[in-house]
């Protein structure tokens, strides 16, 4: 295991404006949700389902520059295919920081205008990409729930050429 974070840091240490700027392209979702029993929900059909979104994709960028201040900019693509990102549903992008021994790094987005947050961790960190763990509380919409999902993430070709 250690063996195997050395040589993901080493392989992004060698690539100095890549250690700067870290992409992921993270592939369909699966996992568990929870529905509460209120709203649209009837008594007696809540609970847990286990969930997939196969046609879902995300990309994250971390920002690393400035350690003590990383920057990380998210996008999404629903079930239709159109791609959004938090800002123009109305949401904002808090970091919560980045482990430079591990690489993994976590984040959150709050929804107001929909009473909705996601809370985000890339981990598992190896030279071919990573894991997102997603979760999210929805209080605002006609199916309160709860989603707790992972999904794989590679690393885009182009993501460690920038800024060369």
């Amino acid at each position: 295991m250690k063996t195997l974070i050395t040589s993901a840091l080493l392989f992004f240490l060698a690539l100095p404006s890549a250690a700067e700027r870290i992409q992921f392209q993270c592939g369909g979702l699966e996992g568990f949700t929870y529905y509460a029993e209120e709203n649209l929900v009837p008594k007696g059909e809540g609970g847990w389902d286990r969930d997939k979104i196969s046609s879902g994709e995300s990309i994250i960028t971390l920002d690393t520059s400035d350690l003590e201040n990383t920057q990380v900019t998210y996008m999404y693509k629903d079930a239709t295919g159109a791609w959004y990102n938090p800002e123009s549903e109305g949401g904002s992008i808090v970091s919560l920081g980045f482990d430079p021994e591990d690489l993994s790094f976590m984040f959150f987005v709050i929804y107001p205008s929909t009473s909705s947050i996601e809370l985000i961790t890339v981990a598992e960190i190896s030279e071919s990409g990573g894991r997102m763990i997603y979760s999210t509380m929805r209080n605002g919409s006609a199916f309160m729930n709860a989603k707790l999902m992972t999904a794989e993430c590679t690393f885009p070709e182009a993501s460690f050429r920038e800024g060369q």
